[in-house]
């Protein structure tokens, strides 16, 4: 009977070590600002979703806005990039770096809540999705779906570059994060 249990725990633990290493990875960084002369604080997350096999990628800018005594100056903005990449050894020689390069923006999914980003935002919420895109976007962007991709193409041509810990397990110190400066990610936010 423990031979049994013991073949079944090592056949899930090798199914589960396999399910892991064929995921796509996630790279993540952040950054905070607080403005004490307003009383406000600004969050940017940064998260890199990268499937090697299949040379894609989902780049997400999340920035929030909040902690103000002013109602109007609060918000939250989601960008979601998704197209091709390459993925090579790092340029810095880092054994445990890699280095992204953003290929193409194949779609975006925008949207943006309350004011902090514009006191015109219709009804203080947007969404525009490309891979969704109706008519009612075209009256909120004032254009079509092919003139919002070709205007936000900022993400094509960077090169992120992240840390993997699956490239030296034996380094505990290792984690799946962005460690690009992210003031050179600061163009992929979208102002509408």
């Amino acid at each position: 009977m423990k031979k049994l249990i013991a073949l079944v725990l090592a056949l899930a633990m090798t199914f589960a070590m396999v399910t892991v290493a064929s995921a796509d990875r996630i790279y993540s960084s952040f950054s905070t600002i607080y403005v004490d002369a307003v009383g406000w604080y600004c969050v940017n997350d940064y998260t890199l979703k990268v499937d090697q096999e299949a040379g894609t990628y989902e780049l997400t800018f999340k920035n929030d806005i909040f902690g103000t005594t002013d109602p109007g100056i609060k918000g939250v903005k989601n960008v979601i990039y998704s197209g091709k990449c390459t993925v090579a050894p790092a340029a810095d020689g880092e054994t445990a770096h890699l280095d992204v390069t953003i290929d193409s923006v194949d779609s975006i999914y925008f949207e943006q809540h309350e004011k902090a980003f514009g006191r015109q935002v219709l009804n203080y919420a947007m969404v525009l999705d490309t891979a969704n895109w109706d008519d009612m976007m075209d009256d909120i962007y004032g254009d079509t779906c092919e003139a919002f991709l070709e205007n936000h193409q900022a993400p094509v041509g960077k090169t992120i570059t992240v840390e993997d810990l699956a490239l030296d397990y034996d380094d505990v110190t290792l984690v799946n994060k962005i460690v690009s400066d992210l003031a050179d990610l600061a163009d992929i936010d979208i102002t509408e």
